[in-house]
């Protein structure tokens, strides 16, 4: 007998040999956060207006990498790889940023942080270029039990038209 893997186990392995995961996504139990208004999303990015370059956008997400870096002066700094449900981004930290970060520990695989960014046009490729700023531990939203609309999830690749008559069916038989 084997014991059977954890859910955050499950998914580490998903990720690593099929590059993508399959059974659910780290992030889950933060996605009513991750999903509001509140946060930017990184299929998005392309779209944000770049005109003021002191705005900041707030981001949250799973951190996939951490790449520490010394400036020509010695100054630590880092390039982060933030994930969230629509892709993932490297966002620039300098000193200011990194190095409270990385002591406090918010800078390690796997942790689930909120920051904000400025966005700005590279010239080298075109892109946008996150340079990240106030760095904070991202927190789940606790449920209200009993309280609000339940929200379904349903993906294209895994839900049919059928499964869609299947639910109207079952709600319309248990309306309220």
């Amino acid at each position: 007998p084997v014991e059977e893997w954890s859910k955050d186990d499950k998914l580490i392995h998903e990720k690593e040999l099929l590059g993508f995961y399959v059974t659910g996504h780290p992030l889950d139990k933060y996605r009513g956060v991750i999903d509001s208004d509140r946060y930017k999303r990184f299929a998005l990015v392309e779209d944000l207006d770049t005109s003021n370059p002191r705005q900041r956008h707030a981001f949250a997400g799973m951190v996939r990498a951490i790449t520490p870096r010394v400036t020509k002066t010695g100054k630590p700094f880092g390039i982060l790889e933030l994930e969230d449900f629509t892709g993932s981004h490297e966002i620039m930290l300098w000193g200011e940023t990194f190095t409270p970060a990385r002591d406090n520990g918010l800078l390690e695989p796997g942790k689930i942080i909120k920051l904000k960014c400025a966005v700005q046009v590279d010239e080298r490729n075109g892109g946008r270029r996150l340079t990240g700023y106030e760095v904070g531990e991202l927190k789940p939203r606790r449920a209200a039990k009993g309280k609000g609309p339940v929200e379904l999830v349903l993906w294209t690749t895994k839900h049919s038209e059928f499964d869609m008559m299947d639910i109207q069916m079952i709600l319309g038989k248990h309306p309220g």
